[in-house]
Order: structure tokens, then sequence, then C-alpha cells
């Protein structure tokens, strides 16, 4: 992952309306946290930050994924024109967590 897949992210999710809340990670395995919230919905994003001694930042985040949804993750490697289609269908796929 980079800058360029995070601003990417939030750019897809800012444009379906989702505001996004950051939120500290567990010095563990969880880089960082989003709360979503669109209307009545809401769900969390994990990405994730696990590596040998340390925990990544999310900028080198290798994906992230709905918690209690685990199906619905993003992978943030890949070409560039693959993850825009991934993103889209990861936030497509948000407007069904409930």
């Amino acid at each position: 992952m980079s800058n360029f897949h995070i601003q990417q992210l939030k750019s897809v999710l800012n444009a379906e309306h989702w505001a996004i809340t950051p939120a500290a990670g567990n010095n563990y395995d969880i880089a960082e946290n989003w709360l979503l919230n669109k209307g009545a919905q809401n769900c969390q994003l994990v990405f994730d930050g696990l590596a040998e001694n340390t925990v990544l930042p999310i900028a080198q985040a290798p994906a992230c994924y709905v918690k209690d949804h685990p199906e619905i993750h993003c992978y943030f490697e890949g070409p560039e024109a693959n993850f825009n289609l991934a993103v889209a269908a990861f936030v497509q796929q948000l407007e069904n967590v409930h």
C-alpha cells in the first residue's frame, strides 16, 4: 500500500458519501481503523499491520477488511488500474453491511 492507495480509497468512500473517522490500531496487528458512517449504516475498516516485531504504518498495510465481515476485504497490491476496480467493488460491498 502507499499514500496513493489511502487517498484513492478515501476519495471513493467520500464520493459515495461515507464519513471517515480514523482510530488508532492496537499496537499488535492492526495499523489503523476507520469508522465509517453513512446515514444509518456504520462499519469499521481494519487495516492489517502485522509484521515481524513491529506494526506497519497504514501506508504500508497490505489490505483492509470490514470488522465482523472479513469476507469483505480489499488488497492494496497490484497494478493501479486493477486497484481502482478493486476499490470500487469493495466500496459497493459496504452498502450491504448492516
